[in-house]
């Protein structure tokens, strides 16, 4: 049996094409779903990472926009305030 490097969809679809897939034995099957379904898997948490990473940032973003709003309205003689404001907001810092 040929041996496949997970994720690369060339040589799937090279293996699809010859029929390989056909004469594989099924415990040869069971490990290549095994080793698709854990590829998947590492694919999935990378996705969650990074969306998890993406709200974080839109809600700072958000808040630092209303910080940013609301002080300017009310305080605009104390920018070094704002600064400090906006550096907790985003950074997340107590300078």
């Amino acid at each position: 049996m040929k041996t496949i490097e997970i994720g690369n969809p060339k040589e799937v679809e090279m293996l699809l094409k010859d029929g390989d897939f056909l004469s594989m034995t099924l415990a040869e099957l069971q490990r290549e779903h095994t080793e698709l379904i854990a590829f998947n898997t590492v694919i999935d948490r990378e996705r969650n990472t990074y969306s998890k990473q993406a709200k974080q940032y839109k809600e700072r973003n958000e808040l630092a926009s209303s910080l940013v709003c609301e002080y300017f309205m009310f305080n605009k003689n104390d920018p070094e305030l704002t600064l400090k404001a906006m550096q907790r907001a985003l950074i997340g810092t107590d300078n």
